[in-house]
């Protein structure tokens, strides 16, 4: 986005710059501020990916090993500028395994810090007594969403029908223990954005009779992607097929082992309906929440949803300076998304970090969930 948007960088001095932009975009700031937007390169990499694995930097460790999809070791890095006295251990990030694997593993001592932990697993490993956690503001939204280019989704009664369908308010504290926030919006509560949702309003029978409007003939097969390592949402998928059989509707469930081949599946044609979930890449403003998921030409927009009114609204949003117009005009976007009901927006999960109280006094984490481990104090 970055590269788009901006039309030169101008050196002042060795400590000052001068951006300018190809076009007015009032969210730049909080662009700048995102550690997702804002990655600097040494010359010496080949390219971004080369960087990954060859890191060349100033902070306050530095990469001792890796080995893909195992693990990553760091090392404190003796020439950072802060000269932190208190940083004097290493950090060794573990990955590759299933989840209740982690958790046992954490519980055994052998891991230190654990993040993303599924709702139903936070009060077990709390009750262990060595287990203390970090909570953060949810900037996500797991969602379950529809192929709106495709039948049967295509047709906007049958997209409400869906969402009467299913009683959010039992199906997420059975799932999350309340440990989630139940979504009446795309947008997390963070942005402070107004709700415009209808997603608590269950009506079976108004289901029903939205399908028979529609002129959809039952039983109805939907074909359902589901990605096999998303936490608790395995039983998610049971709540929702025995929820949709009352309707009639048989969802023929196809599980993935992994998240990217889940996501190339959504994006093609054979894609009705799947799970998935997004978060902010930039907090402070809504727009590059709502553009990823709800502009046309975006290649997240994986609902495949399109409506010209929205686009407009985005461009407009993003040329307007004053913050207060630019959130009104974000909520006619959020209200006219709601009316077309693209989507169920579920919940938006609040991450936990869980950290071993006997060797962790207290974890910092960044408003964008990345765990600040320079800060660690240690017990």
């Amino acid at each position: 986005m970055l590269s788009e948007i901006i039309k030169s960088v101008e050196i002042k001095d060795s400590l000052n710059f001068r951006i300018k932009l190809n076009r007015p975009f009032a969210p730049f700031i909080y662009l700048l501020a995102s550690p997702y937007h804002l990655l600097i390169y040494s010359e010496k990499s080949k390219n971004q990916e080369d960087s990954s694995y060859r890191p060349i930097g100033t902070g306050p460790f530095i990469l001792d090993n890796i080995v893909s999809g195992k693990y990553i070791l760091l090392k404190k890095f003796s020439k950072y500028w802060k000269n932190h006295k208190n940083i004097d251990y290493n950090i060794n990030f573990v990955m590759g395994m299933k989840h209740s694997e982690y958790e046992q593993r954490l519980m055994k001592g052998e891991i230190d810090i654990l993040s993303f932990i599924a709702g139903h697993q936070i009060d077990r490993l709390r009750w262990q007594g060595k287990i203390n956690y970090c909570v953060q503001d949810p900037i996500n939204v797991v969602f379950l969403g529809f192929n709106n280019k495709k039948a049967p989704f295509n047709n906007l009664k049958v997209r409400k029908a869906m969402i009467h369908a299913l009683d959010l308010k039992r199906i997420v504290f059975n799932l999350n223990r309340g440990n989630a926030i139940i979504a009446r919006s795309p947008l997390p509560p963070v942005f402070r954005i107004s709700p415009h949702s209808e997603n608590t309003l269950y009506n079976p029978n108004l289901a029903k009779d939205l399908l028979n409007d529609a002129g959809i003939r039952v039983p109805l097969s939907l074909r359902f992607f589901f990605p096999e390592p998303a936490f608790t949402r395995q039983t998610l998928v049971e709540i929702l097929k025995t929820r949709f059989e009352k309707l009639n509707i048989n969802l023929k469930v196809t599980e993935y082992d992994s998240w990217e081949e889940h996501d190339q599946s959504i994006k093609s044609d054979s894609s009705q309906m799947f799970i998935d979930t997004y978060s902010a890449e930039i907090l402070g403003d809504a727009g590059n929440f709502l553009f990823s998921m709800f502009h046309s030409s975006s290649d997240k927009n994986t609902l495949n949803y399109e409506n010209p009114i929205v686009d407009s609204l985005l461009q407009k949003a993003i040329s307007e300076k004053d913050a207060d117009l630019r959130n009104n005009i974000y909520n006619e976007i959020v209200r006219t998304i709601t009316e077309d009901s693209p989507a169920i927006f579920m919940f938006h999960v609040k991450p936990h970090y869980a950290f071993r109280t006997e060797k962790i006094n207290n974890l910092i984490v960044d408003p964008y969930g990345i765990i600040q481990f320079h800060k660690l104090e240690l017990n």
